[in-house]
């Protein structure tokens, strides 16, 4: 039982709970043995209040049960506005009691047109197309939405909980019982003595079909999918090719009950009226799925779904769970770490809530099993294998990688540098990655001759890694203890994804910020919550306890690299070094995972071996590793500094700005670096101070390292742009919105731990319009530096005309 004794005070209403006693009733209306998971809901989000300021629009069916999931948002803080779906009308009872209890219920939803919401409860994806977009994101319930909000080029995250398992308890079983119920009510006969006919086996029709077959009754079921008819077969149950004329009127002259559970509006238009004379007509499907051949008066409940004229459409006990997760799915939105878009659940987070109420009902598993439609598509697995058997034949993968890559193969985050060289392929770019890095680290630490010839093989000829620098590097990895090999094996799968995200976000219900840096949302990761990932189970205790050393926190060795920040890269590698809380030992598996990462980055473009580690890459790797060694002499090293005077010396510029430029560039060649010097000695005496003063702000102001800024550099370059217009939209472009991020910072409208990130604006799609922007206005358009430090440009700023009198650039929306 779930904290009994705080459910008692509930049934009291007593003043400890936030919810009204209107609401509360109904906690005990529906005890904990129908509704477990609401009861543990409202008392867990009592003592959390997670959504506490949080502006929420609740469009969910407002039946009795459904009350109850709106009391545990309202115990949880958040400000709940109640509509009702147009597909039915809201029950009399349950909107006397959210007006008794003070919750606002809007009858008609368009009425909230000039308000904002921070968070969508939404049915059928009604909400977005009457209101538009929320402020942090929706959480979809149907199948009919989710495809709606799929259709769309969304500007916020959505959450869809149909593709769950947990939905199908309320698709499959809870609307199956609720069919048969309604049957009675409406008709008077008993409808498991009846013969039935189904139209459509997906989940409706397949729920309905088991209940039948649980109850007694005859069953056969029509599906145009081939598919369908086979897994119905598989079943037990007879299945009919409606394209067969014969065995349909047949088999409908047989039934006594038609159930429509098609998904499709008119569905039965296509056969004879006169073939349904004296049934029993019933629609499960939220569209009119009898047509216009069928008066309202022949089917039951006007043609609206049966199951709606009850006072509960589905049984508690099987909506219970889906209130639940439909939830707390909001939990993940308000960390707004999700990519726009839409998103399913993971079955870390699914499968969890399945196991629980077959545990509080007793009920088999394995009829879940049976009669579920698994949600997770097979395809993703095989893809990865796929890739993995064809690419990387010799590597030894087990079933934790391969578990730990679908994580990566099924997400949406986006990564920086190198996109701008990626093709659209089935394989996530992340996937191959992952198996580079591991190819690349057993490469280094076998070592030799036949290694070398292999990890080099994809490298430019006048480009490629030395001998000695590959043999320098093996040698750095061979001498790792075993457990710190398995660290760096597990490191090699580890990235940001949509699966961990969801599974922290929900652990921490708002009690502490997730990062949402890629880098430090890692080092959190590992830090917080390393068991979460797969890989966790394949190696030991000792060596995931490993991975808070190889993630050391804001410690980016590649934003080392390319200077992509300020002093601050280094102060936690500093400060750590100087307490001695990072021993050397541990800096040298940082190094080394640093490595194997490097090697690997450019993966996804070509498999074989290390394309990135070029002999280059290496000498600025091995001049940064100099500098960084000395942190354990002398704590208070200018590295930055002393790194940069190095780049500068090697490339033969006297000034360190002009090497943060090639540096930021990733650029050696002594041809482009004089057009780096051509462009900034064009520029004015005022252009270059303002372009200094910037340079030395980023040094000396930054707390965090700002986000996919050579990718903004490598994508104009890309698109072809010369030295000269890469730099000057650049420069444009970095100095408006450094200042406009200090200027945030200091106004405290943003954090300064939250990097500015230009990830929104870094890519072809948004760059192209940006410069074409810049070439008719000169000057770049307004761009928006949202609460998060993403800069974004909108469509409208691309076509508004600019006015000269602005004194910024940049908004802080």
């Amino acid at each position: 039982m779930f904290f009994k004794e705080a459910e008692e005070i509930a049934y009291q209403a007593t003043s400890l709970f936030n919810t009204h006693p209107a609401l509360l009733k109904y906690f005990k209306d529906y005890p904990e043995t129908d509704a477990p998971f609401m009861h543990r809901q409202l008392v867990d989000w009592y003592n959390k209040r997670p959504f506490t300021g949080i502006r929420v629009l609740h469009h969910v069916p407002v039946v009795p049960n459904t009350l109850l999931k709106i009391a545990c948002l309202i115990e949880a803080g958040a400000e709940v506005t109640v509509t009702n779906p147009s597909f039915l009308s809201a029950n009399p009872l349950a909107v006397a009691s959210l007006r008794a209890a003070g919750v606002r219920y809007v009858e008609n939803v368009h009425d909230l047109e000039e308000e904002q919401f921070d968070l969508y409860f939404d049915c059928g994806a009604e909400l977005y197309q009457a209101l538009g977009a929320p402020l942090l994101g929706a959480v979809e319930l149907t199948a009919s939405g989710d495809q709606i909000y799929r259709n769309q080029s969304l500007s916020f995250p959505v959450i869809s909980i149909d593709p769950t398992l947990t939905k199908q308890l309320e698709t499959i079983f809870g609307c199956a019982e609720s069919c048969h119920t309604a049957i009675a009510q409406l008709s008077g006969i008993n409808p498991a003595a009846k013969t039935w006919i189904v139209f459509g086996f997906g989940k409706i029709g397949r729920g309905v079909a088991y209940f039948c077959l649980q109850h007694g009754a005859r069953v056969s079921v029509v599906d145009i999918c081939e598919q369908q008819r086979q897994a119905a077969k598989e079943l037990g149950l007879e299945a009919i090719d409606p394209q067969d004329s014969s065995a349909l009127q047949s088999a409908i002259a047989s039934a006594d009950i038609v159930v429509t559970a098609t998904g499709h509006a008119a569905s039965m238009a296509p056969y004879p009226h006169a073939w349904f004379q004296d049934k029993i007509l019933a629609n499960m499907g939220v569209y009119d799925e009898y047509g216009a051949q069928f008066s309202t008066e022949e089917v039951l409940n006007n043609k609206l779904p049966i199951n709606f004229v009850l006072n509960d459409p589905t049984p508690m006990r099987f909506i219970d769970p889906e209130f639940y997760i439909h939830n707390i799915a909001g939990l993940v939105l308000i960390q707004k770490l999700l990519s726009n878009g839409i998103h399913g659940l993971p079955m870390e987070i699914d499968q969890p809530i399945i196991q629980q109420w077959c545990q509080y009902h007793s009920f088999t598993p394995e009829i879940i099993t049976q009669w579920f439609i698994n949600p997770r598509d097979s395809s993703s697995k095989q893809l990865v294998q796929s890739y993995a058997e064809t690419h990387y034949p010799d590597l030894r993968l087990r079933p934790q990688m391969h578990a730990q890559m679908l994580w990566l193969q099924e997400n949406s985050v986006t990564s920086s540098r190198s996109n701008v060289e990626a093709k659209i392929a089935p394989v996530n770019i992340e996937v191959r990655r992952s198996l580079s890095r591991l190819n690349c680290l057993n490469l280094l630490v076998m070592g030799g001759k036949a290694s070398y010839q292999l990890f080099i093989q994809s490298q430019p000829e006048d480009k490629i890694l030395s001998p000695a620098k590959f043999n320098e590097f093996s040698y750095c990895i061979q001498q790792l203890s075993p457990a710190e090999l398995d660290c760096l094996k597990a490191s090699c799968f580890i990235t940001k994804s949509d699966r961990a995200i969801m599974i922290m976000a929900l652990a921490e219900q708002r009690n502490r910020p997730i990062p949402s840096d890629s880098e430090q949302f890692i080092t959190y990761m590992v830090s917080h919550f390393p068991n979460i990932l797969p890989i966790s189970s394949l190696f030991s205790a000792e060596a995931i306890g490993l991975l808070t050393s190889a993630f050391c926190k804001n410690s980016h060795l590649r934003h080392m690299l390319h200077l992509e920040g300020g002093y601050n890269m280094v102060s936690d590698l500093t400060e750590l070094s100087r307490t001695r809380r990072l021993t050397y030992q541990q800096y040298h598996l940082w190094y080394a995972r640093w490595i194997i990462n490097i090697a690997g980055l450019d993966g996804h473009v070509n498999h074989q071996g290390s394309r990135y580690l070029t002999e280059s890459v290496a000498d600025n790797v091995l001049a940064l590793k100099t500098e960084l060694d000395q942190l354990w002499v002398n704590p208070q090293y200018p590295v930055v500094d002393r790194y940069l005077a190095s780049r500068a010396g090697k490339l033969n510029l006297s000034s360190p700005y002009i090497a943060y430029l090639a540096v930021h560039m990733n650029e050696d060649n002594p041809e482009k670096i004089r057009e780096i010097q051509a462009w900034f000695a064009k520029l004015s005496p005022v252009q270059r101070q303002n372009k200094l003063q910037i340079f030395q702000s980023q040094l000396t102001k930054t707390k965090v390292t700002p986000t996919f800024k050579p990718t903004v550099l490598a994508t104009l370059r890309a698109v072809g742009c010369s030295i000269s217009d890469t730099l000057t939209l650049f420069t444009e472009i970095e100095t408006v919105a450094m200042q406009t991020y200090f200027s945030a910072v200091e106004e405290q409208r943003l954090s300064a731990t939250t990097p500015l990130s230009f990830r929104d604006i870094a890519f072809k799609k948004e760059l192209v319009p940006i410069k074409a922007y810049y070439d008719a206005h000169n000057r770049v358009p307004e761009l928006h530096l949202d609460s998060s430090g993403y800069l974004t440009v909108t469509e409208h700023a691309l076509q508004n005309k600019p006015s000269f009198s602005e004194s910024a650039y940049f908004s802080l929306k």
